[in-house]
């Protein structure tokens, strides 16, 4: 697929849609209510670094913070790189470019037909072209 700008054709997916769809995002890990608040803060910090949230705060904000996002599904790592490059990569592109899918042209393409008096400019003079 390559970009161009007709406005009949759909614009390229949303930047946070951009995991592949055949990468596994690991399903939710199942924590409890009184799980979350046996873990300690270091424990805290790395549920919430896999559900993308911020790490920052007192024991209590971790906690009411990862409670608020129990049921988030946690990307692993792998897929959330391929997600960032791609979202960087598509900054290259023109916010109003759209997509569009090559299809191969069925029609034959003729070769050019000279006239006798032209030669291709690495045969020599005194020879014919093939």
């Amino acid at each position: 697929m390559t970009p161009s700008t007709p406005p009949e054709q759909s614009a390229p997916p949303a930047i946070a849609s951009t995991v592949d769809a055949n990468q596994p995002i690991a399903a939710a890990v199942s924590l409890t209510e009184v799980e979350v608040r046996a873990m300690n803060v270091n424990q805290l910090k790395e549920q919430l670094k896999k559900r993308s949230k911020s790490t920052n705060g007192k024991k209590s904000v971790l906690t009411e913070r990862l409670l608020a996002c129990l049921n988030a599904p946690v990307v692993s790592q792998e897929v959330a790189r391929k997600g960032e490059k791609l979202a960087k990569d598509l900054q290259a592109f023109h916010p109003n470019a759209t997509w569009r899918e090559l299809v191969p042209n069925a029609d034959a393409v003729l070769e050019p037909q000279r006239p006798a008096h032209l030669r291709g400019p690495t045969v020599p003079e005194n020879e014919q072209e093939p």
